[in-house]
């Protein structure tokens, strides 16, 4: 009897449906994912050599060059991060060389307009690096964000680097690639993960075909109808899934 179980096509079907409910369950999985990534720098104006007459001033001061930089901040995971899940002893800061010098820094942009943020230069205490704290009592929900402008004085570089203790999340702030951010169509990773969700799918497929064929049996309706309509939600499932790789849409 039970032999006769394990080999029916349906109990396949039915392995497959188990096998692939935990696979989106622990995808699925609420966590907090801090992320950042930094644009390359552009530079806006320079005193050179070429142009010995050219002298720069930002509110009266001498410098010897302009440069810009984009930073974007954002939460990739699915549980939201408000300020009780910031340390107070490492906030959020924004590090850079002490070769730099902030002349400008604002967020320009946000994910939804009741979202903002302040941005503190500490370069006056001593400390090569800015502080960003979240206004009110907002929370970065999933793919919640803001772009930051910089404009700064000195080398150009890409150096600027986000920092502080997020609580639930051990990693911090990782550092993603800016190109990919914001890009529409699918990534890599999309694509592996729509594979392994159909695995099953295709496994049980199989399975009901050979188990039919070896029997010498026809094939039932239920045994045709549930691989494809399991197929169906299988599709539906992996596309919701594969959200978050789809890049961060308020770039855009």
């Amino acid at each position: 009897m039970v032999s006769k179980i394990i080999k029916h096509p349906v109990t396949g079907i039915v392995i497959s449906i188990v096998v692939t409910a935990a696979f989106f369950f622990f995808i699925e999985q609420k966590e907090i994912k801090p992320r950042y990534a930094v644009s390359e720098p552009e530079t806006l104006a320079e005193a050179t050599a070429d142009a010995p007459g050219l002298e720069l001033l930002w509110e009266g001061e001498k410098i010897e060059n302009v440069h810009s930089i984009s930073i974007v901040i954002w939460n990739a995971g699915r549980q939201f991060l408000d300020k009780n899940s910031i340390s107070m002893t490492e906030p959020i800061r924004i590090a850079y060389p002490p070769s730099v010098k902030i002349l400008y820094a604002n967020f320009t942009r946000t994910s939804r307009d009741g979202l903002k943020f302040t941005v503190t230069d500490l370069a006056g205490t001593g400390v090569s690096a800015m502080q960003i704290e979240i206004v009110g009592d907002e929370a970065l929900e999933w793919k919640d964000g803001g772009l930051l402008k910089i404009l700064y004085s000195g080398p150009r570089t890409e150096e600027f680097v986000v920092t502080g203790r997020i609580k639930g999340s051990k990693e911090g702030f990782a550092r993603a690639d800016w190109n990919g951010i914001s890009t529409s169509g699918l990534r890599f990773e999309s694509i592996w993960i729509l594979v392994l969700a159909l695995i099953p799918v295709l496994a049980s497929l199989g399975s009901v075909l050979l188990r039919a064929r070896h029997w010498g049996t026809s094939l039932s309706w239920p045994m045709v109808v549930l691989p494809f309509a399991f197929f169906v939600v299988m599709i539906v499932m992996s596309l919701y899934l594969l959200r978050p790789l789809l890049g961060i849409t308020w770039l855009r």
